[in-house]
């Protein structure tokens, strides 16, 4: 069944619907001596707008053109960067000046929290209700159960500076701070290392086999093994913070100094530019979409807000 939905969803990425436009010319006033001329026939290819199920409820998603609502702000910590993620019908938050994790349910209420050590700088989901959170100056990650809001286990990472992470292949995960991104195995051996144009704070995977992330001030890479698919470079985005993937494939990435959110394909191309004062954002640090639906979180670096919005 799973592998049915797989390929349903990756036949409904190439899908387009096709409009049909008559376009007549000069001539079609004067039809009966100009029968021949009567026009040129256009075919418009456009984006094919995703179907959501939710509850007993169709709702088609056009997330190329799509308004973006904001459901709530939540106000995780008075000050100070945070970063979010979508955890077992959770939206799971932690506070760098809080040094804690909280979950919170998604009509925006505080459900628990749990103190880490000083500084808690990202979070990735590692399992059905595990996370992983990177600790920032301690060269460390600290892994929790959401369900009990409960410390697992520890695992130092000696050497290696921490900020953002994501999970890879082969239960390896992909940390960084600046360059190079650095893969560690689960007992904290480093695998390799890969140097970036600098400005990779935070990286993302689509599959857990590419890897996505700021490569320098004003671009952003993705890669696959030893091949880069594309670079992405635009100046108006301007330091490349957190990468978000919609369950289309599409791409959005927060700029911290240009506040704006770049929405590109997963090949690089522009889509458009999303502001973030709209969104009671002043600088945006981390983007993130929940599962297979059109709910997505941005995090202030300032302010200690977090938005979820949805696009339309």
């Amino acid at each position: 069944m799973a592998m049915l939905e797989k390929e349903i969803k990756e036949d409904m990425k190439k899908m387009k619907n096709l409009t049909i436009k008559v376009i007549p010319s000069e001539l079609i006033e004067n039809f009966k001596t100009a029968v021949e001329s009567f026009g040129c026939v256009n075919i418009i290819a456009d984006e094919f707008p995703y179907t959501l199920s939710v509850g007993s409820l169709i709702q088609r998603v056009n997330f190329h053109r799509g308004g973006i609502k904001i459901l709530y702000t939540i106000k995780a910590a008075e000050k100070g960067e945070t970063s979010a993620i979508f955890i077992a019908d959770y939206l799971v938050i932690t506070s760098y000046v809080k040094s804690n994790v909280a979950k919170y349910s998604l009509d925006g209420k505080l459900v628990d929290s749990l103190a880490v050590d000083n500084y808690p700088r990202d979070i990735a989901q590692v399992a059905q209700t595990e996370a992983v959170i990177s600790i920032y100056g301690k060269n460390k990650f600290v892994f929790v159960d959401i369900t009990g809001m409960t410390l697992l286990r520890t695992l130092d990472l000696p050497g290696i500076t921490v900020s953002g992470i994501c999970c890879f292949e082969g239960n390896t995960f992909i940390v960084t701070c600046g360059s190079p991104l650095t893969w560690v195995n689960s007992s904290g051996e480093i695998v390799k290392q890969k140097t970036t144009g600098g400005d990779s704070y935070y990286v993302s995977t689509s599959d857990m086999k590419d890897c996505i992330y700021g490569d320098g001030d004003n671009s952003v890479s993705r890669v696959i093994g030893d091949t880069t698919k594309f670079t992405y470079t635009n100046e108006q985005l301007s330091s490349p913070r957190g990468i978000g993937i919609d369950f289309e494939g599409n791409i959005y990435v927060a700029g911290y100094r240009s506040k704006n959110i770049h929405q590109i394909t997963n090949d690089g191309k522009l889509i458009r530019v999303i502001p973030v004062e709209p969104l009671g954002i002043k600088r945006p640090w981390v983007i993130r979409f929940a599962l297979n639906n059109n709910m997505f979180v941005v995090a202030c670096y300032d302010s200690g807000t977090v938005v979820l919005c949805e696009i339309d």
